[in-house]
């Protein structure tokens, strides 16, 4: 497969997009503005991102019907018994034909715990519209189940945040296309890089790239010389069998349960064992180094993650991949209350606690 031809095509096309296409980013843009407004702005993203998770078809009969979406606003479920909360999403979920009702009705549901008590949705939005820088973000949507690097970010852009200008939203829908231009998807911040370059080249921002592929597939497909094909065919038990799509979503999903698994397996030896403060005055500088660094979220990705970790460690530090250097000093400050756990997140809680001696 010839991928620097096939991205020189892409290019091309994407420089001579017709006006069109230029028309639908600036209807994005204004739809991004008008998202921005809500005052359940939380609520309805996480419903947005759960809806189009996988298939479209969610979006189109969730979020842009009128009757099906009433049935799932904040003020419709703020009515009802918690014990009654599940099965009325669920029910709401696959009336609208949303791809995977049952577990998305469990995370609609968790979350919609965890913005309780935040505050409820006026506490969660005035938490989201303080928060500085794209790490900060990221970190706040991947609290909530569900939430991933890919929905992470797309949250953003759909509301078209100046943080997320140049970002992409690896989308497993978009395979095909990553495929000819030799893009390693399996690395989301080499995926995202490569296409941030290609983007550059044609002039563009991130935004404007992701959102014109997403949009316009077929079109660029064909641009690079190759159409699209879909179907399903059945297997040998004579069900469908799973596309690409799902399991790229399957698979990303389960990358978020390890991560919270692993963290807690780290976590949960370092309680038992963290009396042990041998050093604790250097361990408590680079405790202090990394809330700095964060600037208050800390995905745990980022820490479980080996590449990153060292990357980390490296930059902060000027050691090699360490495990004390990053890991260690967290779990400390988790058990000296320094930090606290919300979701797939470390939050700075009181960085007091990472004095010296206490």
């Amino acid at each position: 497969m010839d991928t620097t031809s096939s991205r020189q095509k892409l290019i091309d096309a994407l420089r001579n997009a017709p006006p069109e296409m230029r028309a639908k980013l600036d209807s994005l843009k204004r739809i991004g503005a008008d998202l921005s407004r809500r005052t359940d702005l939380v609520w309805h993203m996480l419903l947005q991102s759960m809806s189009g998770m996988g298939n479209n078809r969610g979006y189109t009969r969730l979020i842009l019907n009128e009757a099906n979406y009433r049935q799932v606003a904040w003020e419709t479920l703020k009515t009802l018994p918690r014990s009654e909360r599940l099965a009325h999403i669920h029910s709401a979920l696959a009336a609208a034909t949303v791809r995977m009702p049952r577990q998305k009705a469990h995370w609609l549901t968790e979350n919609y715990d965890r913005i309780e008590q935040m505050g409820g949705v006026a506490a969660a939005l005035n938490r989201m519209r303080s928060l500085q820088g794209r790490m900060a973000k990221l970190a706040f949507f991947r609290q909530f189940v569900g939430i991933g690097d890919k929905y992470g970010r797309n949250i953003w852009m759909d509301l078209c945040d100046p943080d997320f200008r140049d970002s992409i939203a690896i989308d497993v829908r978009l395979q095909k296309m990553y495929a000819l231009l030799g893009v390693p998807t399996k690395n989301y911040e080499l995926a995202e890089a490569a296409m941030l370059d290609i983007a550059s080249e044609a002039g563009l921002t991130g935004w404007e790239l992701d959102r014109l592929l997403f949009h316009f597939p077929d079109h660029f497909l064909a641009a690079v010389g190759t159409s699209v094909v879909r179907k399903r065919e059945p297997n040998e038990s004579g069900q469908p069998a799973k596309t690409e799509e799902q399991i790229a979503l399957n698979s990303e999903q389960q990358q978020t349960v390890n991560v919270v698994e692993r963290w807690n397996r780290i976590y949960q030896a370092f309680e038992i064992k963290h009396r042990n403060t041998r050093n604790w005055h250097t361990k408590a500088e680079y405790a202090r180094a990394m809330l700095r660094n964060f600037n208050g979220c800390i995905p745990l990705a980022v820490i479980v993650d080996g590449k990153q970790r060292k990357a980390l460690s490296e930059r902060l530090f000027n050691k090699p991949n360490d495990f004390n250097y990053v890991t260690y000093v967290l779990c400390m400050a988790v058990c000296r209350g320094a930090l606290r756990r919300d979701g797939e997140s470390l939050v700075i809680g009181d960085p007091g606690q990472l004095q010296p001696g206490r």
